[in-house]
Protein backbone atom coordinates (compact mmCIF):
# COMPACT_ATOMS: atom_id res chain seq x y z
CA UNK A 1 0.00 0.00 0.00
CA UNK A 2 1.29 3.45 -0.94
CA UNK A 3 2.22 5.57 1.90
CA UNK A 4 2.93 2.93 4.70
CA UNK A 5 6.35 1.72 5.97
CA UNK A 6 7.40 -1.10 4.72
CA UNK A 7 6.83 -2.45 8.67
CA UNK A 8 3.18 -2.55 7.71
CA UNK A 9 2.13 -1.66 11.15
CA UNK A 10 3.69 1.69 11.71
CA UNK A 11 2.33 4.43 10.75
CA UNK A 12 2.81 7.25 8.04
CA UNK A 13 6.01 9.12 8.86
CA UNK A 14 3.93 12.64 8.33
CA UNK A 15 2.01 11.13 11.51
CA UNK A 16 5.29 10.04 13.28
CA UNK A 17 7.07 13.43 13.18
CA UNK A 18 7.99 14.79 16.69
CA UNK A 19 5.94 16.52 18.81
CA UNK A 20 8.42 19.02 20.04
CA UNK A 21 9.34 19.32 15.98
CA UNK A 22 6.16 19.88 14.69
CA UNK A 23 5.65 22.41 17.71
CA UNK A 24 8.90 24.52 16.59
CA UNK A 25 7.90 24.34 12.72
CA UNK A 26 4.24 26.18 14.00
CA UNK A 27 6.49 28.64 16.04
CA UNK A 28 9.07 29.24 13.45
CA UNK A 29 6.68 29.29 10.34
CA UNK A 30 2.86 29.32 10.83
CA UNK A 31 3.11 31.86 13.63
CA UNK A 32 5.27 34.46 11.64
CA UNK A 33 2.72 34.19 8.86
CA UNK A 34 0.09 34.78 11.75
CA UNK A 35 0.85 37.73 13.23
CA UNK A 36 2.45 39.34 9.76
CA UNK A 37 1.57 43.23 10.21
CA UNK A 38 0.67 42.91 13.48
CA UNK A 39 2.42 46.27 14.63
CA UNK A 40 -0.08 48.16 12.41
CA UNK A 41 -3.21 46.34 13.82
CA UNK A 42 -6.75 48.00 15.51
CA UNK A 43 -7.65 45.14 16.83
CA UNK A 44 -10.96 44.56 18.34
CA UNK A 45 -11.54 42.06 21.03
CA UNK A 46 -13.29 39.55 18.33
CA UNK A 47 -10.53 39.66 16.21
CA UNK A 48 -7.93 39.03 19.56
CA UNK A 49 -10.71 35.83 20.81
CA UNK A 50 -10.30 34.95 17.06
CA UNK A 51 -6.65 34.49 16.57
CA UNK A 52 -6.18 33.16 19.85
CA UNK A 53 -8.91 30.49 18.57
CA UNK A 54 -7.16 29.50 15.96
CA UNK A 55 -3.37 29.95 17.68
CA UNK A 56 -4.87 26.85 20.30
CA UNK A 57 -6.38 24.85 17.29
CA UNK A 58 -3.44 24.57 15.94
CA UNK A 59 -2.08 23.43 19.05
CA UNK A 60 -4.65 21.14 20.07
CA UNK A 61 -4.16 19.54 16.54
CA UNK A 62 -0.27 19.01 17.26
CA UNK A 63 -0.55 17.97 21.01
CA UNK A 64 -3.60 15.23 19.21
CA UNK A 65 -6.00 16.74 21.86
CA UNK A 66 -9.76 17.39 21.16
CA UNK A 67 -12.26 19.49 22.83
CA UNK A 68 -14.07 16.62 23.71
CA UNK A 69 -10.76 15.44 25.56
CA UNK A 70 -12.04 18.33 27.97
CA UNK A 71 -8.56 19.92 28.34
CA UNK A 72 -8.44 23.66 29.44
CA UNK A 73 -6.49 26.00 27.79
CA UNK A 74 -4.22 26.93 30.38
CA UNK A 75 -3.02 23.15 30.36
CA UNK A 76 -2.58 22.90 26.87
CA UNK A 77 -0.30 26.21 26.75
CA UNK A 78 1.99 24.25 29.80
CA UNK A 79 2.02 21.28 27.62
CA UNK A 80 3.16 22.98 24.52
CA UNK A 81 5.15 25.88 26.29
CA UNK A 82 4.10 28.68 23.98
CA UNK A 83 3.68 32.11 24.48
CA UNK A 84 -0.04 33.96 23.91
CA UNK A 85 0.06 34.88 20.19
CA UNK A 86 -2.55 38.03 20.64
CA UNK A 87 -0.08 39.03 23.95
CA UNK A 88 2.96 38.84 21.70
CA UNK A 89 1.32 40.96 18.88
CA UNK A 90 0.17 43.52 20.99
CA UNK A 91 3.72 43.86 22.76
CA UNK A 92 4.85 44.12 19.03
CA UNK A 93 2.45 46.65 18.64
CA UNK A 94 3.84 48.96 21.71
CA UNK A 95 7.63 48.90 20.69
CA UNK A 96 6.56 49.24 17.25
CA UNK A 97 4.36 52.35 18.57
CA UNK A 98 7.32 53.83 20.70
CA UNK A 99 9.35 53.69 17.27
CA UNK A 100 7.26 55.59 15.39
CA UNK A 101 6.52 58.05 17.80
CA UNK A 102 10.06 58.98 18.00
CA UNK A 103 10.76 59.36 14.72
CA UNK A 104 10.40 62.95 12.90
CA UNK A 105 7.34 64.35 11.10
CA UNK A 106 7.52 63.42 6.90
CA UNK A 107 8.99 60.01 7.62
CA UNK A 108 6.87 57.28 4.97
CA UNK A 109 6.55 54.98 8.48
CA UNK A 110 5.23 57.51 10.61
CA UNK A 111 2.88 58.93 7.97
CA UNK A 112 1.55 55.97 6.35
CA UNK A 113 0.97 54.19 10.43
CA UNK A 114 -0.91 57.45 11.76
CA UNK A 115 -2.65 58.16 8.99
CA UNK A 116 -6.42 59.20 9.42
CA UNK A 117 -7.58 58.55 6.00
CA UNK A 118 -11.63 59.75 7.14
CA UNK A 119 -12.03 63.24 5.94
CA UNK A 120 -15.66 64.84 5.85
CA UNK A 121 -18.53 63.05 7.65
CA UNK A 122 -18.14 60.07 9.26
CA UNK A 123 -20.87 57.04 8.68
CA UNK A 124 -23.73 56.39 10.49
CA UNK A 125 -22.45 54.21 13.89
CA UNK A 126 -19.80 53.08 16.27
CA UNK A 127 -16.64 54.74 15.24
CA UNK A 128 -14.13 52.43 13.54
CA UNK A 129 -11.27 51.45 15.90
CA UNK A 130 -8.09 53.35 14.91
CA UNK A 131 -4.31 52.14 15.22
CA UNK A 132 -3.67 54.48 18.28
CA UNK A 133 -6.81 53.59 20.23
CA UNK A 134 -4.95 51.33 22.07
CA UNK A 135 -2.71 53.75 23.42
CA UNK A 136 -4.68 56.11 24.06
CA UNK A 137 -6.98 54.30 26.48
CA UNK A 138 -3.76 53.07 28.21
CA UNK A 139 -1.78 56.18 27.95
CA UNK A 140 -4.81 59.03 27.28
CA UNK A 141 -4.10 61.53 24.52
CA UNK A 142 -0.68 62.48 24.87
CA UNK A 143 0.51 58.68 24.38
CA UNK A 144 2.87 59.96 21.70
CA UNK A 145 5.01 62.42 23.98
CA UNK A 146 5.42 60.03 26.24
CA UNK A 147 6.30 57.74 24.16
CA UNK A 148 9.44 59.98 22.78
CA UNK A 149 11.07 59.61 25.77
CA UNK A 150 12.93 55.95 25.47
CA UNK A 151 13.04 54.79 28.95
CA UNK A 152 9.86 55.31 30.59
CA UNK A 153 8.44 54.05 26.89
CA UNK A 154 10.68 50.86 27.87
CA UNK A 155 9.18 50.75 31.39
CA UNK A 156 5.61 51.12 29.98
CA UNK A 157 5.98 48.11 27.48
CA UNK A 158 7.92 45.89 30.45
CA UNK A 159 4.93 46.48 32.44
CA UNK A 160 2.74 45.22 29.64
CA UNK A 161 5.04 42.10 29.64
CA UNK A 162 4.66 41.38 33.24
CA UNK A 163 0.90 42.12 33.41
Amino acid sequence: MAGLCEGGNEPPRSLSINRRLRLEALNACVFPVLTYGCQTWALTERQKTNIDICHRKMERKIVGVSLRNKVCNTALQKITASENITEKALITKWKWGGHVARQQQGRWARETTMWYPYIGRRTQGRPRRRWADTFKQQLGRNWSTIARNRNEWRQIVNKLLHN
